[in-house]
């Protein structure tokens, strides 16, 4: 058996060890944050400057074009040049570039004068398709971030930014007034199907733009957290059953005591019975390894009814004894005893060698000390032991000594002598 003091130094010993496990853990979850926090850095650096790349060839585009409507205006402010002998041919290729031009101009500006309703369709169709993505991106703010949920610091900005604009959704507005206003809460949201009519301008659009944008940054932050925190929490789960799969219980060694104790009293009785086949092998000169060792019959109870049967024609005190020793008019008289005091519902079919008594298989046993079958309560006091007493070692009321002997005096009070059982009943009286 292992001691209390072994079990206990395991004990701390896996405490420390879960500890270190835990501070590992903690360790590369802080790693993986770390590098997840340069990557962020990286991909935001990234985006503006792929943005500042996109200022910059929209800023050419405008200067390209502004540089053409003035070279426009001044060919169509100046008259017609006059003819001189002396021009360079490539101020001639330049005028011409610019004749041409101009007469390009003209001839858009007469086409759309020309079809004033067909521009008209395309932007109204242009405002509609806007209209109707902003309220595709409110129904992902409010039921796919917002529904049900405690909004964080990034959707709160998202969401202040959400209400610089138009409100082309009933009632979505309010709801991110009261998620601005009560952070703390959760909200339960349904959307309406109506979509307001808008027109948008030129900023809008662009705040339009660089919305979308935050909302998709925010989303691919969020998924690859919610991602790595999935992964963690399944990482521990399964390093929590590997580790219980290991650990040694308290009940598997005792287990394994029990286990090595019984193997080493069958490497007893195997090397007693060896040496008892020794001896058996000097004595006898007949024995040879070849022949079978004799089996002793197995034990079994004796029953009374089946001895009653073998002579269905014989009286009780006419019968011969059963192999136990016991006779059928001894055991008929203590049944009789029984069945005045008791009246048991199953069968009692066997009986007592020592105290005569019927009884079953519950409480009926093979017996030891000369008797083939016996009793639980004949058994208790054949083999009785006082040291397996509850009472026995605990301390004397009056003398305050382990007690060897038991007088009781009175409830829940046991003394371990006579002498003071005496005292002890002239002081309560």
């Amino acid at each position: 058996m292992i001691s209390a003091d072994d079990f206990c130094k395991g004990i701390l010993s896996e405490i420390d060890a879960r500890k270190e496990r835990r501070k590992k853990i903690l360790a590369k979850i802080d790693e993986e944050m770390e590098l997840w926090q340069v990557e962020r850095r990286k991909r935001r650096v990234n985006q503006i400057k792929n943005r500042l790349s996109q200022i910059q060839e929209e800023a050419k585009l405008l200067e390209e074009e502004l540089q053409r409507l003035d070279k426009g205006k001044q060919v169509i402010a100046t008259p017609e040049l006059p003819k001189e002998e002396n021009i360079v041919p490539q101020n001639e290729a330049l005028v011409s570039e610019r004749l041409q031009k101009q007469s390009e101009d003209q001839s858009e500006t007469s086409g759309t004068q020309d079809n004033p309703g067909q521009t008209n369709k395309e932007g109204e169709h242009e405002d509609e398709k806007w209209v109707k993505e902003l309220a595709e991106l409110d129904r992902t703010i409010l039921l796919g971030h917002l529904d049900g949920e405690i909004p964080d610091m990034e959707l709160l900005t998202i969401i202040k930014k959400r209400l610089q604009g138009p409100e082309v959704l009933e009632w979505t507005k309010d709801r991110y007034e009261y998620a601005i206003r009560y952070p703390e809460r959760k909200q339960e949201i349904w959307v309406k199907s109506t979509v307001f009519k808008h027109k948008p301008t030129k900023e809008e659009k662009e705040w339009f733009k660089n919305l979308r944008l935050d909302l998709t940054e925010y989303e691919m932050e969020k998924y690859a957290r919610l991602r790595y925190e999935n992964q963690v929490e399944a990482d521990f789960r399964k390093e929590v059953i590997e580790n219980a799969q290991k650990t040694v219980r308290w009940a598997d060694i005792v287990k394994r005591d029990q286990e090595l104790a019984k193997e080493a009293q069958q490497k007893e009785l195997d090397q007693e019975q060896n040496e008892l086949e020794a001896e058996s092998s000097g004595t006898s000169h007949n024995w040879s390894t070849s022949t079978p060792v004799q089996q002793q019959p197995s034990r079994v109870l004796y029953s009374v009814t089946d001895h009653y049967h073998k002579y269905p024609h014989m009286h009780k005190d006419d019968m011969p004894p059963l192999k136990c020793g016991c006779t059928p008019k001894e055991l008929d008289r203590e049944y009789r005893r029984h069945m005045e005091v008791f009246n048991p519902s199953t069968r009692m079919h066997l009986h007592c060698c020592k105290c005569k008594r019927p009884g079953n298989r519950r409480v009926i046993a093979l017996g030891s000390q000369g008797y083939h079958q016996i009793c639980n309560t004949c058994e208790k006091w054949l083999n009785y032991t006082v040291t397996e007493e509850w009472w026995y070692g605990k301390p004397c009321k009056t003398c305050l000594e382990p007690m060897r002997n038991r007088i009781n005096v009175a409830w829940q009070i046991d003394v371990c002598s006579s002498s003071y059982f005496h005292s002890v009943v002239e002081i309560n009286i």
